[in-house]
């Protein structure tokens, strides 16, 4: 699907180092769902070292989120948080998290585990609630080999649902032009979080800040034009930003 992307990064490398993007995201409010653990905890860490002005994190587990946000606090002293523990049951709870904010995130990253029946509404309700700002939002989902190549017994609706957030990801842009919003879908592959390490998964890992890093330059000016499409978190960024062109004249991934 991507074979022309030669490189693969299992570790941090310069290029997408929150240092050289810390500009972005000054005075910008990320909001990140399941932001306690794995993933979500390590792109909260990248956009605090891109000094970010305020994190929110959600999740169903509150130690997780008082654990990763007193850490991010003692060494970003500066950095806003906003936690918000539990679950969104029906469209009409969708804007909870917004009620106290004074402004609408600028990027959201979608690091929930699974994808309801419902979730067009909620997805389309949060993206009139994010309208209301001037410059466009940025929508990241994490998503998985299984949204296009998936052939495990018993676990049909897990392809199925991960397929269909793709296929989402990808008509939203037809519906939401550029200049209010940008979506773009991650395969992580093998990150190396505490869980997966617990289950014995025994192949090439992806370091954790890498995982960070990369969703991070996600959400960056540079990465506008993959709007609508799918990579992989291991692509050399230099490497694929050689082929802008050629991805965006032949609508690749």
């Amino acid at each position: 699907m991507a074979s022309f992307i030669n490189t693969e990064h299992y570790e941090p490398y310069p290029e997408i180092s929150p240092n050289i993007l810390h500009t972005q995201f000054t005075n910008k409010t990320i909001l990140i769902t399941v932001g306690g653990s794995g993933i979500g905890a390590s792109t909260a860490r990248s956009f605090a070292q891109a000094n970010t002005a305020k994190l929110i994190l959600t999740g169903r587990t509150e130690s997780t989120l008082h654990q990763t946000a007193a850490a991010l606090r003692a060494e970003f002293l500066d950095l806003e948080f906003s936690l918000h523990v539990g679950s969104i049951p029906s469209t009409d709870h969708v804007a909870s998290p917004f009620a106290s904010l004074d402004r609408s995130p600028d990027v959201l990253v979608n690091n929930a585990g699974h994808l309801s029946e419902p979730m067009y509404l909620r997805r389309r309700r949060g993206l009139q609630t994010g309208a209301e700002d001037e410059k466009p939002g940025v929508i990241i989902n994490i998503n998985t080999k299984a949204a296009y190549d998936f052939h495990i017994p018993d676990m049909s609706s897990y392809g199925a649902s991960k397929a269909a957030m793709l296929r989402l990801a990808q008509v939203i842009t037809d519906d939401v032009p550029a200049s209010e919003a940008c979506v773009i879908s991650v395969r992580p592959g093998a990150v190396q979080t505490a869980l997966l390490v617990k289950s014995g998964l025994k192949r090439k890992m992806t370091d954790g800040k890498l995982a960070g890093d990369f969703v991070m330059w996600s959400a960056s000016e540079e990465a506008a034009f993959l709007n609508g499409r799918m990579v992989w978190m291991n692509f050399d960024v230099p490497e694929l930003l050689s082929w802008k062109d050629v991805i965006v004249e032949k609508d690749l991934f």
